[in-house]
């Protein structure tokens, strides 16, 4: 099970990776999220939204099960961040501008399996911040300026 989610999740993230949000004239326009459905597990997808904090839960129309963030200008990740995610299963975070993740930023995400978190500028990361999610399987942490003590 935990194989074909990571799947879909890997197929749907090259369906939609690289999808621009510019105008013609290089302007910048209003940040929008899409929200799609893949074999029954609903996926939003805010990736190059230039967004430099985490959506409101509510925005959704479904629960999300997977939330793609990357290549947005996030730079810390406040504790509670992602109150009223717990049922996500997916969080890519990646290209991000990530340098802080506060203790409970992950708070009740139990159902979390797989956590992209990949070219940001991490330093150094907390056990804390990672035991909210028990189930965690795939955790992405290269490319990032590790200071390690």
């Amino acid at each position: 099970l935990l194989s074909s989610v990571h799947d879909s999740f890997c197929r749907l993230l090259q369906k939609v990776r690289g999808v621009g949000r510019h105008s013609r004239s290089d302007r910048f326009v209003v940040p929008t999220c899409s929200e799609l459905s893949e074999s029954g597990e609903n996926f939003v997808d805010c990736q190059d939204q230039y967004l430099t904090s985490i959506p409101a839960s509510n925005t959704w129309s479904k629960v999300p099960k997977h939330l793609l963030l990357a290549r947005n200008k996030i730079k810390v990740l406040h504790d509670g961040a992602f109150s009223g995610y717990e049922s996500l299963i997916s969080l890519d975070l990646q290209q991000n501008q990530i340098s802080l993740v506060k203790e409970q930023a992950f708070e009740d995400l139990t159902q979390l399996t797989t956590l992209l978190l990949q070219h940001n500028r991490l330093t150094t990361l907390s056990e804390e911040a990672l035991i909210f999610i028990p189930n965690l399987r795939y955790l992405r942490l290269h490319g990032n300026p590790w200071k390690c003590l």
